[in-house]
């Protein structure tokens, strides 16, 4: 009967066929999967020949030729396809029932038989996907219900070719029909200045999802017109109806939200994701620690092998110099004892003589011999090349940043303060994330007991992260902006990001069981594909400042970087209290029992 080209289209013996043989062929043609339900008329000759058609496919199929008042259908509606033969006595009825319960819309595909029109009546509209069959085959739709039908021409007795069936492809034109949009903002300057490219400190977000939405006006050929909130949406714990965008589509008064919204449980119960169109930009910002801060700087500059080299050549040096200088006392004792700077033979002024040298101060008390001076020549040198090697790391590391925080663990154990831009959802999302280690957050940094919560204005967020070990949560354009024109050079260098939410990416959302899901979904997917959304997105959004002069920034040297150092010192005053105690304790004990 037909058969398909490489180019998709069938080609028919004759021109003269039946509804029965057309509808074989818009099944193949339509992708129309198994089970199959068709409703028919008492009319034998059409039931035989539907029947034996419909045997050559592989469907399961259900042929009632009685009407009870209601319709029994398979699931998932996706895999229907009902056909009603108009000139039956009771498919006016069937009609009316399928209209008042809405079943003329996707996913279910309709043909009814021995029909070139319909009742104005019913609500065929852009998403529906029904069907007249009589020696044409037509589609037919509405674009609001208040307008006439729209006659698609898909097959006609004259014509030898069968296009393969669009639904979408023939209906993008929506003859400038108003479509109701809601658009959140945060910013009284964004609300007149949506459609601009200039950089701007806030609302990037709501700016690249309004033009994006602009593609699909043009696209669709609809008139705007535009709901304005302050809020994405935000449930009433009372009554759970939502504020903002979301509420605006939960009581169906938009039919797209110009913006993308989280996937939450409760809303995918009152309205529909279609497609991605802006990544999620809220992190943990801030500036890498100094390395002072998580780390003993005084023992970075050497590895492990080279911290035991020195030790192992400290003491080689040690244990040479000591034998020297035994010798020396061995052969010219008389003669060093009249000598006040000779180095006696003693493990502690050898000890003391090194450390001098290893500090680069030098010593009192030096061997006299001619060995000894020179083995004191290559202690300096040798302390020499290690002092300035440690000297020049040491400046280094001053000016450097740990990149240690790399997770959320490592925020909740590190000593950074927490901050979370004050806005309405941040608040919302916050507090609804219960993951444990986001729960320690909210807790210990942003939200402690009996103190107040660090929620703030975008300001004082990027100010307190400019001057302080601070982590700042907000979505990140508007603070790389204002990191840019309030940072210096070398401040902007270090930064690093966070994520907090588990959420995915958000997507546009529509009304449920709108009629126009398929055309704004199909209009997001060709902005993608043509690199629109790319191009605005890069237009609009700011990257992170780039760091251009790390290495040449001068760094005062705080009491933290000197922490280790003041440590040795603290160690060592103590210990020589110690000591000095047990010498009090010595004298007295001596004293007492005349040693």
């Amino acid at each position: 009967m037909c058969e398909k080209t490489t180019e998709n289209v069938v080609e028919f013996e004759d021109s003269h066929n039946s509804p029965a043989d057309i509808i074989c062929t818009m099944w193949k043609l339509g992708d129309f999967p198994a089970p199959l339900e068709a409703s028919e008329a008492t009319d034998e000759t059409n039931l035989v020949n539907v029947s034996k058609s419909l045997s050559s496919l592989p469907v399961d199929s259900v042929i009632h030729t009685k009407f009870d008042n209601q319709i029994n259908l398979f699931k998932p509606f996706q895999h229907q396809m009902i056909l009603v033969d108009y000139s039956c006595s009771f498919s006016k009825d069937l009609l009316d029932m399928v209209n008042n319960n809405s079943l003329f819309n996707y996913p279910l595909r309709w043909i009814i038989m021995n029909t070139r029109e319909l009742d104005a009546k019913y609500k065929i509209f852009v998403n529906s996907r029904v069907y007249l069959v009589d020696e044409s085959v037509v589609s037919l739709y509405k674009i609001t219900p208040d307008k006439p039908y729209i006659y698609n021409q898909i097959f006609n007795e004259s014509s030898i070719t069968f296009h393969t069936l669009s639904d979408v492809k023939d209906r993008p034109d929506l003859q400038k029909s108003t479509m109701n949009i809601s658009i959140p903002y945060l910013y009284d300057e964004t609300f007149n200045n949506f459609e601009s490219l200039k950089p701007s400190m806030g609302d990037a977000l709501c700016k690249h999802n309004y033009i994006l939405m602009l593609s699909i006006v043009d696209m669709l050929n609809i008139t705007p017109n535009f709901h304005f909130f302050r809020s994405w949406g935000v449930p009433d714990k009372k009554t759970g109806m939502y504020d903002g965008v979301a509420g605006d589509l939960q009581r169906e008064q938009s039919e797209l939200g110009a913006t993308v919204l989280f996937f939450l449980k409760d809303r995918i119960r009152i309205l529909e994701y279609i497609a991605p169109s802006t990544p999620t930009n809220e992190k943990f910002i801030f500036r890498g620690p100094p390395l002072s801060v998580v780390s003993n700087i005084y023992a970075l500059p050497f590895n492990f092998a080279v911290w035991i080299s020195c030790v192992l050549l400290f003491l080689v040096i040690m244990f040479v110099v000591y034998a020297i200088i035994k010798w020396e006392w061995f052969t010219k004792k008389e003669e060093l004892i009249q000598n006040a700077f000779s180095l006696k033979p003693t493990f502690v002024d050898v000890i003391q003589m090194e450390i001098g040298a290893l500090c680069q101060q030098g010593s009192e008390a030096e061997p006299t011999s001619g060995s000894g001076r020179i083995a004191t020549f290559f202690i300096f040198l040798s302390f020499m090349f290690l002092y300035t090697a440690y000297s020049a790391n040491i400046v280094v590391l001053l000016q450097s940043t740990s990149n240690n925080l790399k997770t959320l663990e490592d925020l909740v154990t590190s000593r950074i303060s927490l901050g979370v831009e004050d806005t309405v959802y941040n608040r919302f999302f916050f507090e609804s994330e219960n993951g444990k280690t986001q729960k320690a957050i909210r807790e210990q940094k942003v939200m402690p007991p009996n103190k107040p919560k660090n929620y703030m204005p975008l300001q004082v967020g990027v100010e307190k992260l400019r001057t302080e070990f601070f982590g700042f949560h907000a979505e990140f354009d508007p603070v790389y902006k204002m990191v840019g024109a309030t940072f210096s050079e070398s401040e902007k260098c270090g930064l690093q990001e966070i994520k907090y939410w588990n959420f995915p990416d958000p997507w546009v959302p529509v009304r449920k069981n709108t009629t126009y899901k398929e055309l704004i979904k199909i209009g997001y997917r060709k902005i993608m594909e043509r690199g629109i959304q790319h191009r605005v997105f890069n237009r609009i959004f700011s990257k992170r400042p780039v760091c251009q002069n790390q290495g040449a920034n001068f760094v005062s040297v705080s009491i933290t970087d000197c922490y280790f150092a003041l440590l040795i010192y603290v160690y060592g005053l103590v210990f020589a209290l110690f000591v000095f105690f047990l010498e009090l304790v010595s004298r007295k004990v001596k004293q007492k029992f005349n040693f």
